[in-house]
């Protein structure tokens, strides 16, 4: 046997393999290495297709909860914009409602402005059906006739010249 010297340590070492196999032990150990590599091979595949299903069923799972979520979000906000209509509809309607009743106030309020205008319209444009001398000045007439009396004894005004000529 030839000594090989190294570094490390001293080895003996063989051209030839140390153990012997005949022909048939070769062949059924090379049987059996390709059927349980296909054995295996087949259980890698299986496990593979296993642990797919299973992801995608994870998937499934994730995407119908989100699908979920997103059915309730939108039924949420289906009832908030329902509420705010409802709620507005209702502010609306008690706007209208106020302002009815104020304009049912001044209407039925004799001494509101309106009814007092109405009531002065009415006596100045028909005087003989509330018992007054259609010759007798009122005193709207009387205070026009003053004031236009003021007004041309006063003399030109300085605005007013620009105007009249």
């Amino acid at each position: 046997m030839p000594l090989a010297i190294d570094s490390v340590n001293n080895t003996f070492y063989t051209s030839t393999p140390s153990v012997q196999q005949n022909a048939l032990q070769a062949n059924s150990t090379q049987a059996t290495t390709s059927t349980s590599l296909a054995e295996r091979l087949a259980a890698n595949a299986e496990a593979a297709r296993a642990r797919q299903q299973e992801l995608q069923e994870q998937r499934d799972l994730r995407a119908q909860e989100q699908q979920d979520v997103r059915e309730q979000r939108q039924a949420e906000l289906r009832e908030a914009r329902q509420q705010q209509i409802q709620y507005l509809q209702d502010q609306l309607e008690q706007a209208r409602l106020d302002a009815f009743n104020e304009q049912q106030d001044s209407i039925n309020n004799l001494l509101s402005a309106e009814n007092l205008a109405r009531q002065q319209l009415e006596v100045n444009n028909n005087p003989q059906q509330f018992g007054l001398d259609p010759n007798q000045v009122t005193t709207r007439v009387a205070t026009q006739a003053i004031s236009v009396y003021q007004e041309t004894q006063a003399g030109p005004d300085l605005l007013n010249r620009g105007l009249v000529a």
